[in-house]
């Protein structure tokens, strides 16, 4: 394990009334070793990596950080590129890779897959129809793509409106807290480009609007595929939920499963219809009963032998 003191670089934020709590350089440890698996460089400079621990497996993309705005960055340690074969020490919140870049400095990387390495049995169903599930992984992927893409960015906030609107779905914004952008469920009128609500993985989440609010009156698309002239590229939360012999992609896209967020190696229940994955949690022992499903649609099916980190 390593420690290092990292000062963390003052950036000027649209939400200034927060309060600062300290502003003293926080001892950072890096309790994770991993091994670069594979580095690829893709377009506008854009950094994408492998990184496997003893738990995961990672698909992340390299950035920094310029007060609330993020651009696309290369990894390195010591002053070195990361390349495939090199041993890492990191740190992680769940959304975002803190790595050790050495000479007291830390790399941040935007978890775009993390996928478990460490499955438990499938439960067993007691119905007809049902299979036993585990979350195997859950990622960011673009709601629109339009050829090949390495990772989630944070391209500048869109304008936004002073007069409150009521969006007609999930936006994308970036937390108070840092972090890469999240979809967020409004918990009510968005005014001044702050919303607060939910994220899609049923977290609380205030965060400043980086794209446009569809609303009932408004023809704004929400979801935009990347281009020169857009604010940049929207991403949606997936999962990935393992059988015996299949590996769904699935999304949220109803708040049943929206208030019923799923972790890494959750069991469930799975019952399959047509596009939609049915899912419950794996009863307890001793628990009867029938448990509220949520629905999720598939947006893919493969085999077990093609884990979605094999798709780099």
């Amino acid at each position: 394990m390593r420690v290092k003191t990292n000062a963390a670089p003052l950036g000027i934020s649209l939400l200034m009334l927060l309060p600062v709590v300290s502003l003293a350089a926080p001892a950072h440890t890096y309790p994770l070793t991993g091994t670069v698996l594979a580095a690829i460089e893709g377009p506008a400079n854009a950094h994408a990596y492998k990184i496997e621990t003893g738990a995961s497996i990672y698909k992340l993309l390299c950035y920094r950080h310029h007060a609330i705005f993020a651009f696309y960055n290369e990894c390195s340690v010591n002053g070195k590129p990361l390349a495939a074969g090199d041993e890492v020490h990191l740190r992680t919140d769940g959304k975002t890779i803190f790595l050790d870049a050495g000479k007291n400095k830390e790399q941040t990387l935007s978890i775009v897959l993390e996928e478990t390495k460490v499955l438990p049995p499938l439960p067993t169903p007691a119905a007809a129809g049902e299979e036993g599930a585990v979350v195997l992984a859950h990622a960011l992927e673009l709601a629109e793509q339009t050829g090949p893409q390495f990772g989630p960015s944070a391209p500048p906030p869109a304008a936004t409106s002073s007069t409150p609107q009521t969006p007609t779905g999930p936006v994308l914004a970036v937390p108070v807290t840092g972090g890469p952008p999240v979809p967020v469920i409004a918990s009510g009128p968005i005014g001044g480009g702050i919303v607060t609500g939910v994220s899609t993985t049923g977290q609380p989440v205030t965060g400043v609007v980086i794209t446009p609010v569809s609303t009932p009156s408004s023809s704004a698309p929400l979801f935009t595929s990347p281009s020169p002239a857009s604010s940049g590229p929207a991403w949606s939360s997936v999962l990935y939920l393992q059988t015996d012999n299949s590996i769904y992609k699935i999304q949220c896209e109803a708040m049943s499963c929206a208030r019923r967020p799923l972790d890494l190696g959750d069991p469930v229940i799975a019952r399959i219809e047509n596009k939609w994955a049915y899912l419950s949690p794996a009863p307890a022992s001793g628990q009867t009963g029938k448990v509220k499903e949520s629905r999720w649609k598939i947006l893919s099916v493969s085999g077990i032998d093609q884990p979605p980190s094999s798709q780099f």
